[in-house]
C-alpha cells in the first residue's frame, strides 16, 4: 500500500498553483512487504535491470501466499520458506534458493530450469514441476529427510571448519 501526500505549493511565475504528489510508503504487514519485493523484481526482469531491484534476500516466509504464476527468475532468495499456499505456475529459472522449503505449497507447473535448489525441502507435489538442468545436490522430499540432510550439512561444516571441534 502506498499512500499519496499532497502538497500546495505558491504560485510561481504567474503560473497556477502546482500540486506536487510525494509517494510515501506505508509500513503493512509482512505480506504486504513480500509482495513489494516480488514487484520490485517482477519491474527488473520486465526492464532487463534498468528498473526495480533483484529480490535478494534471506529468510523470506512467503507463508500460506497465494502468488500463482510468479517469476521470481534469477531471484537469490536462501533459506525461503514456502508453506502452504501456491506457486503454481511460477517461473524459478535460474534463481538461487538454497535450503528453502516447499510444505505444502502448491508447485504443480512451476518451472525451476537451472534453479540452485542444493538442500531444499520439496513436501509437495513436486512431481509435477520442472527441474530441467536444476542442481538438485541432497534435496529431500520429507520434512523427516529434510531434517537429516541439515543434520548431516551441520555436522560436516562443523568438522571441516578448524577450531569448531575440540
Amino acid at each position: 500500500m502506498i499512500s499519496r501526500e499532497r502538497k500546495k505549493s505558491g504560485a510561481v511565475g504567474g503560473r497556477p498553483d502546482v500540486r506536487v504528489y510525494r509517494v510515501v510508503p506505508l509500513g503493512g504487514t509482512p505480506e504486504d512487504k513480500i509482495y513489494r519485493l516480488v514487484l520490485s523484481h517482477q519491474r527488473w526482469l520486465n526492464s532487463k535491470g534498468r528498473y526495480g531491484k533483484q529480490l535478494d534476500k534471506e529468510e523470506l516466509d512467503f507463508r500460506c501466499l497465494f502468488l500463482p504464476g510468479i517469476d521470481l527468475s534469477y531471484a537469490r532468495i536462501p533459506y525461503a520458506r514456502f508453506r502452504g499456499g501456491s506457486v503454481r505456475g511460477g517461473r524459478f529459472v535460474g534463481a538461487y534458493m538454497p535450503h528453502s522449503t516447499f510444505d505444502g505449497c502448491d508447485v504443480a507447473e512451476a518451472d525451476f530450469t537451472e534453479a540452485d535448489l542444493r538442500w531444499c525441502v520439496f513436501e509437495t507435489n513436486h512431481e509435477q514441476a520442472c527441474f530441467d538442468r536444476a542442481n538438485t545436490y541432497q534435496v529431500a522430499y520429507t520434512v523427516v529427510e529434510g531434517a537429516k540432510n541439515r543434520f548431516a550439512y551441520i555436522m560436516s561444516f562443523i568438522t571441516e571448519t578448524p577450531g569448531l571441534v575440540p
